[in-house]
C-alpha cells in the first residue's frame, strides 16, 4: 500500500510540474521576450537551459517511479500489468528527452547563435532545429497523456487497496 501511494506522488508532481512547465512558464517566457529585440533569440536560450535542467529532473523521477513500480511488484493483475508499461514507457521518454532530443536542440541552438555562420548554415540549423523541437513538443504532449492515464489506472487501484481494506490489491 505505501509504494502505491509514494508512485501516486510521484506521478502526480512528475505531471502537475510538466503542466506548470508547458502551459505556464514556457509560454510566458516566450510571450514576454518577443516582444523584445532580440527576444525570440533569448527565448530560446532560455528555453534550452529551462528544458536541460528539468530533463534531468525528469530522468529522477522517471527512475524513482520505475524503481518504486519495480519493489511494488504488481504483474499479476491486468491493471498492474498496465500500469507498469506505462512506467516504463514514461521512463523511455525521459531518456529521449534528456540523450536525444535536447542535445540535438542544443546544437541546432548553438549553431544558430554563432556569429559569421553563413545563410546556408543558419537554414540548415534552422531546420533541424524545427524538426526536433516539433517532435519534443509531441513526445511531451503523449508524456503528459501517459502521466494523466497513470495517475488514472493508479488511483483505481488505490480505490481497490481501500475497498479491501488496505490488502496489497493490483
Amino acid at each position: 500500500m505505501n509504494f502505491l501511494l509514494f508512485q501516486i506522488v510521484i506521478s502526480c508532481v512528475w505531471f502537475f510540474t510538466s503542466c506548470v512547465v508547458d502551459f505556464v512558464a514556457i509560454p510566458t517566457v516566450f510571450r514576454e521576450l518577443h516582444a523584445l529585440e532580440g527576444g525570440v533569440i533569448w527565448g530560446g536560450q532560455i528555453g534550452v537551459n529551462l528544458f536541460r535542467q528539468f530533463n534531468m529532473l525528469e530522468i529522477f523521477w522517471a527512475f524513482l517511479l520505475l524503481a518504486v513500480t519495480f519493489f511494488n511488484n504488481e504483474w499479476t493483475s491486468k491493471l498492474g500489468k498496465i500500469k507498469n508499461i506505462l512506467v516504463g514507457f514514461l521512463f523511455i521518454i525521459a531518456i529521449l528527452y534528456t540523450f536525444y532530443l535536447s542535445p540535438h536542440i542544443t546544437a541546432a541552438h548553438k549553431i544558430i547563435m554563432t556569429p559569421g555562420i553563413l545563410p546556408g548554415g543558419i537554414d540548415a540549423a534552422s531546420g533541424e532545429l524545427d524538426f526536433f523541437h516539433r517532435a519534443y513538443v509531441s513526445v511531451e504532449k503523449i508524456k503528459v497523456l501517459g502521466l494523466l492515464a497513470l495517475i488514472i489506472f493508479q488511483g483505481i487501484s488505490w480505490k481497490r487497496v481501500l475497498k479491501n481494506g488496505g490488502a496489497k490489491v493490483c
